[in-house]
């Protein structure tokens, strides 16, 4: 049978003194300890702290309704993969279609108003430029019938006061003036016909510029009936692209309670959780967090699947503490590709602190205390337990322990039976292999 043998064994080996049918000797016994020992090994150590905490996802998302509505159509479940900007659900926008429909008639209504009031202003505008351009060419012409004029009044004593009207645009005066003499000449009636046109030219271009100011007023009212049409119609369209809901985020349905006919609220109970990794969130001591770096590799111990160990490596480190807490948070991100490692699993996490290459080691449970504090180990050494005093250093996750004098590799360091051990005493090793009886 081949099985560990932990247990105290005692070998009793009678030596008789003669073959008499009396025993004429002492009986004399042995008693030899079985224990497991195990090679000290030369090696790496790193020494660890270890933190204990949940997994949570890396992104989860609580999606809302904007807009609520009754379902007509759902197209995914709980457990569904979903990519971002897939469709879920969609909800009934029969009555935001009939309110565009009215919308886009008060659209079309307002934009014709402003297209009209448009029209009529470049209409007025160039009205108003025809009739500038005209008062200005007879303005012209009667500029010109200064010279002929004066040349007509030659030999009067008005001629050098109406002179001067005529030359300073005072065409009006100047008239009144020849009118006064009783003289008549056509080109004094010219003269005439051309104030009448100027002054009527005039009264066009004020009511032309007033009618403009009011159709620039009638279009800000108008480009504002345009405006809140065109905006009532954005709202209505953002109302009917709610009606749809798309995932946020790509991962797995968390939660569902979506049904074709129910009246989603805001917030629902829907969530979407991405888990193609996982994170985990420890909090340090000021004492502790300064041994710990962005990219580091971290073991991560998972209970719920048999202890599994995966890495994990270090995302962030806070720079100050949580005001409360007085400790610093600490990220660690764990890749999750298969989605086996759920959120809310509880993990133990051994960061790394110090580290010794090509050190002696052996096990930790080889480690006994004398009096005073000072370590010290059993070495079986041919069948016998030798104390040996012991110097240790560090020790990692896996329960090896540094030796620093005290054991040279390759001794076999004794774990089993050490309270029934002394110095000296016999004993016999059982290998994991076991022993034949």
């Amino acid at each position: 049978m081949k099985k560990l043998i932990a247990a105290f064994a005692v070998l009793s080996l009678v030596a008789a003194a003669g073959c008499s049918s009396q025993q004429t000797a002492s009986d004399a016994t042995i008693t030899a300890t079985a224990v497991a020992a195990t090679p000290a090994k030369v090696g790496t150590v790193t020494s660890t702290m270890t933190f204990d905490g949940n997994l949570k996802a890396k992104s989860e998302v609580i999606v809302t309704v904007s807009q609520p509505g009754k379902v007509i159509s759902s197209n995914v479940g709980v457990g569904s993969v979903v990519k971002e900007g897939q469709l879920l659900f969609s909800m009934d926008s029969k009555d935001a279609a009939v309110q565009k429909g009215a919308s886009k008639a008060q659209y079309n209504a307002a934009k014709a108003s402003a297209d009209y009031t448009n029209t009529m202003i470049s209409d007025t505008n160039k009205q108003i430029t025809n009739a500038k351009n005209s008062k200005a060419a007879l303005e012209k012409q009667m500029a010109a019938l200064t010279q002929p004029i004066s040349k007509a009044l030659e030999g009067n004593p008005a001629k050098s006061a109406i002179e001067k009207e005529l030359k300073a645009g005072n065409y009006k005066p100047a008239l009144a003036k020849i009118k006064a003499l009783g003289i008549t000449n056509p080109l004094f009636d010219n003269l005439e016909t051309m104030v009448t046109s100027a002054d009527q030219l005039s009264s066009a271009i004020t009511q032309l510029e007033s009618s403009l100011k009011t159709l620039k007023g009638q279009k800000i009212q108008a480009d504002g009936q345009v405006n809140i049409a065109k905006e009532g119609i954005k709202a209505i369209d953002a109302q009917i692209k709610n009606y749809k809901v798309y995932a946020p985020i790509s991962g797995i349905i968390g939660t569902y309670d979506i049904t074709v006919g129910s009246y989603p609220v805001s917030q629902i109970p829907l969530t979407i959780v991405n888990m193609d990794s996982v994170l985990l969130t420890v909090n340090m001591l000021d004492t502790q967090v300064g041994k710990v770096k962005t990219g580091d590799n971290i073991d991560i111990t998972i209970e719920a699947l048999d202890n599994r160990k995966v890495s994990g490596k270090v995302t962030s480190v806070a720079p100050s503490p949580d005001m409360q807490t007085r400790m610093y948070p600490v990220t660690v991100e764990i890749e999750n590709p298969d989605h086996e490692i759920k959120p809310g699993f509880f993990v133990k996490a051994s960061f790394p602190v110090t580290q010794k290459d090509n050190t002696v080691y052996i096990p930790s449970s080889g480690i006994l205390k004398n009096d005073d504090g000072t370590s010290y180990i059993y070495i079986n050494s041919g069948g016998v337990a030798r104390k040996t005093n012991v110097e240790t250093g560090i020790e990692d996750a896996s329960g090896n322990i540094e030796v620093l004098s005290g054991v040279n590799a390759g001794d076999m360091v004794i774990t089993s039976n050490l309270s029934s051990l002394r110095d000296g005493a016999p004993v016999f090793s059982l290998e994991e292999k076991g022993e034949t009886n």
